[in-house]
């Protein structure tokens, strides 16, 4: 049985908003996104389709299935905004950049949390400073450090996993993560109880270290996106909670609340571009 194409409003027979959504979602999320990641290509990469097939949606010869509304709301991460496929029902570019707005999308971000993300994503690098992850001892390698790192990664629960990384010797690594499927939710991996204050030492190195026994992934099903933030050391501190009685504890994991969300944002705003640089990799849970 093949899939129903999404619906569409009444009127908006042989009409093509599909380019217009996707111009709308590359403009408003500008500030997050790398060149490559604005363009058509990248479409068809979320979708999995070549270039005419893109071109087929675009001008309307193709419709927009529900299938392809939801790769292309997992594949710009507009989920944890509270998106669905359904935006994609909106064919007038007005009401489209008002829903954007509305759950506060790219530059329309006033979460103190989301805002640290595109505050983050401004800031990253595609030379210099790499983060990946490999199945501990390299079992079944999935990219270090050294090596061109995946797209997504995907983990198993019970496997041991190593955090590799690339960076400027003498600066200072703060790390993250958050999930992109379900809720927003922002937890520090260091600095924390499991992995203190991170000094780079060599330039490309791994985590938690030698003689140290590998992290272990114990999460349900989840997509996740692991930011390795690069800056100098009191900017690095500010991630740590002191407040043990606010902070959630998951693991040793910290649960980043807004207080200090809004704190690392007030910092990151008076920095100037170089001083802070960022790079992630995302991945799944299955």
């Amino acid at each position: 049985m093949s899939e129903e194409p999404a619906p569409q409003p009444p009127g908006s027979a042989g009409t093509a908003p599909f380019k217009m959504q996707i111009d709308s979602i590359h403009e408003v999320m500008a500030p997050v996104l790398r060149p490559a990641e604005r363009t058509y290509a990248h479409v068809g990469k979320i979708l999995q389709i070549n270039p005419s097939g893109v071109t087929e949606r675009c001008n309307g010869k193709r419709p927009l299935r529900i299938g392809d509304a939801s790769r292309i709301i997992d594949g710009f991460g507009l989920a944890i905004y509270g998106l669905d496929h359904r935006i994609f029902e909106i064919t007038d570019r007005n009401e489209f950049l008002n829903k954007l707005r509305e759950h506060g999308v790219g530059i329309y971000e006033v979460n103190p949390r989301r805002r640290l993300i595109r505050l983050l994503g401004e800031r990253r690098v595609d030379t210099g400073l790499t983060v990946g992850l490999r199945r501990a001892r390299r079992e079944r390698g999935i990219g270090g450090a050294e090596e061109e790192a995946p797209l997504t990664v995907v983990l198993h629960p019970g496997e041991p996993v190593e955090i590799t990384l690339q960076a400027t010797q003498g600066r200072y690594i703060a790390l993250v993560q958050f999930r992109m499927d379900l809720t927003h939710v922002i937890e520090v991996l260091s600095p924390s109880i499991v992995m203190p204050l991170i000094e780079v030492e060599d330039r490309r190195f791994s985590l938690p270290g030698a003689g140290a026994r590998p992290l272990i992934i114990r999460r349900t099903p989840v997509h996740y996106r692991l930011i390795a933030v690069e800056a100098d050391e009191k900017t690095v501190t500010k991630f740590w909670d002191n407040d043990a009685a606010e902070a959630r504890v998951l693991g040793g994991q910290t649960r980043m609340t807004d207080g200090i969300a809004k704190e690392i944002n007030e910092t990151l705003l008076l920095k100037s571009p170089g001083a802070v640089r960022t790079a992630w990799v995302d991945f799944i849970i299955a």
